[in-house]
């Protein structure tokens, strides 16, 4: 096996060794210290101290240890890539249906800190949950949208009538006939056009569903059958500044249909 991935591997196949490295780079520790700090037994620290000296990976003074620069540049490297593996693990399903056709930013560095929620069989709502609590704290809400459901959009009633949400929705022509034509839809869609604090687009092509609250973006993840699969939150300002540049971009293309 190549050396280094033998170091790599040395380091991985124990916790102990990357907490205790990681506070050896950061400052002067005693055995006790790092017993204390790892879990380990005496003879566990013992043992990873030496192989730590060997590899020239810390020095000692007395009864402390300390990283070596070499050290500190190794634990560093498999911090960081214990990061993105962690960031890998809470992606993996996600990205199965996440549009990146759609999408300019670099979306794993971005949604490193997203929340990802997917429905599941104790609560199917999950995603149209989370957006929810959004919407009831936010002040104007952004969207595209491939899909409805009624459980959202009375969700998006509720703000506007009760808490003064302003709404700018684009839908494509058959999301639009059905927010006609189904009753339980049309309803909703009536209060919301009359309200004067909403208005919605109709265009052809929408690629993705889109939601923009305040500074908040909620992406849809959507299977190939058009199927709700779950939804990506971000805080990020990339995402946010591309979440903008894409509703802007196919609102101003769109037909107004409601609305002042």
């Amino acid at each position: 096996m190549n050396s280094s991935l033998e170091d790599v591997e040395f380091l991985a196949r124990s916790e102990h060794r990357v907490r205790a490295l990681e506070a050896l780079a950061d400052g002067p520790h005693s055995r006790s210290d790092l017993k204390s700090l790892t879990g380990a037994s005496s003879s566990t620290v013992g043992r990873m101290l030496g192989e730590f000296e060997t590899r020239n990976w810390i020095r000692r003074e007395g009864h402390w240890f300390e990283a070596t620069p070499l050290g500190a540049f190794v634990i560093e490297g498999m911090t960081t890539l214990l990061e993105r593996m962690e960031t890998e693990g809470k992606l993996r399903e996600a990205m199965r249906w996440f549009p990146t056709d759609d999408v300019d930013f670099e979306a794993i560095r971005c949604l490193n800190d997203a929340e990802i929620v997917f429905p599941s069989e104790s609560d199917p709502l999950a995603p149209i949950r989370s957006a929810g609590r959004q919407l009831r704290t936010g002040t104007r809400l952004r969207f595209l949208t491939t899909q409805v459901t009624v459980p959202y959009l009375e969700i998006v009633r509720e703000g506007v009538v009760h808490e003064g949400l302003e709404v700018e929705g684009v839908v494509t022509p058959d999301v639009h006939e059905t927010l006609v034509d189904d009753a339980a839809l049309a309803a909703v869609y009536g209060d919301l056009c009359d309200s004067g604090d909403v208005v919605f687009f109709v265009t052809e092509g929408v690629p993705l569903v889109l939601q923009i609250i305040d500074d908040g973006v909620g992406i849809g993840l959507v299977d190939d059958s058009a199927n709700p699969r779950g939804l990506v939150r971000s805080d990020d300002e990339s995402v946010h500044r591309w979440a903008v540049e894409t509703f802007e971009a196919w609102r101003d293309e769109a037909e107004r249909v409601c609305g002042p």
